[in-house]
């Protein structure tokens, strides 16, 4: 004959049931969340500069001392590891206490933590800081994407500016599947087709793109709100009249087409010619991959982001002239544009 259950036991029974859920959920959650590394042991900060991508790895000792010297590597150091390249560049006009945290594998990734202050005061005397270093990974992880990832901790929270009309373009060789990853979908405001996570396209040589439903584009669109305070310490000051020359010029040196300049500027002209003058700088690409990262798969040979950042004025000015590097394409091609109206 079974022992009957009493209605206290059968509470007490329910209580630990819940007990045991709640454990086992935390130990999921312990055994599964991505694990942050302490940095300070593999990390080596690298004097000089560098001509090499973020995200660069060194797989032997040869292409190493190629590029580097005078760092404490050794050849048998490259049979268990390898060295991932980046570099760190920013400014102590509007960032303080820039700091490499730790860093993290998940999901096919090796993302390395940064830590910053914010500053919100206007600042005309940047001084740029650059760093260079060396992540040492275990060679296991030889085909992950790498990538920093920036935390303001500072209370302070700066004004936003908004990022307009950025457009993407892909120009593969041959007809192939493309996805286009941006870094911080959460500063996204507008997309065109709309953005899930990532975009993905059949593209064509010819610039064509098509989703899964069969709809074609000729470009990716997005709009979205940044609080990095754009700089205007050099730039160029550019009367109405002179604004379509100055345009077709210089974006011909930063590498867009007839094409794609002839968009920019039916788009950027209206909003320009509302001035007496304007102050104009160009982004340089650090700048543009801090604020928005942009991942591509199949990675392209070339990458060309066209960001214009502008200040009226009702009177002409003094100021550095900015230097733009020309810029060509070569293989798959993946070229952006947009632009800030700094008030």
């Amino acid at each position: 004959m079974s022992k009957k259950v009493s209605k206290k036991e059968r509470e007490n029974n329910k209580i630990l049931g819940i007990i045991l859920i709640v454990l086992f959920i935390l130990v999921v959650v312990l055994v599964f969340k991505p694990k942050s590394n302490k940095i300070s042991s593999d990390l080596i900060e690298i004097n000089g500069s560098y001509d090499l991508d973020e995200g660069y790895v060194f797989t032997n000792y040869e292409d190493f001392k190629n590029h580097i010297s005078n760092v404490g590597i050794s050849r048998k150091d490259f049979t268990k590891y390898n060295y991932i390249y980046f570099p760190l560049i920013y400014d102590d006009c509007y960032e303080k206490d820039v700091r490499i945290k730790d860093y993290k594998i998940e999901n096919n990734e090796i993302v390395v933590n940064v830590t910053y202050e914010e500053l919100c005061d206007d600042c005309f005397n940047v001084h740029n800081i650059e760093k260079h270093y060396l992540l040492k990974i275990d060679k296991k992880y030889f085909n992950y994407e790498f990538r920093l990832e920036y935390y303001n901790t500072s209370n302070e929270r700066c004004r936003r500016y908004t990022v307009y009309k950025p457009l993407i373009y892909l120009y593969p060789e041959k007809e192939i599947k493309v996805s286009v990853e941006l870094g911080y979908p959460n500063k996204l405001t507008t997309t065109y087709p709309e953005y899930n996570k990532k975009w993905e396209v059949i593209a064509k040589p010819n610039g064509e793109l098509k989703d899964s439903t069969g709809r074609t584009y000729y470009g990716l669109y997005w709009e979205g709100e940044t609080t990095n305070k754009p700089k205007l310490d050099e730039g160029f000051v550019v009367s109405k009249k002179d604004t379509v020359k100055f345009l077709e010029e210089k974006l011909a040196v930063l590498g867009l087409t007839e094409r794609e300049a002839n968009e920019f500027i039916i788009y950027w002209l209206p909003r320009l010619n509302e001035n007496k003058y304007n102050l104009i700088r160009f982004e340089t690409i650090d700048e543009i991959n801090k604020d928005m990262p942009l991942k591509v798969s199949p990675k392209p040979d070339t990458v060309i982001r066209v960001f214009m950042d502008f200040k009226p004025l009702d009177k002409k000015i003094e100021i550095k002239e900015q230097k733009l590097t020309k810029q060509t394409r070569k293989g798959f091609t993946i070229v952006e544009w947009g632009g800030s109206l700094i008030k």
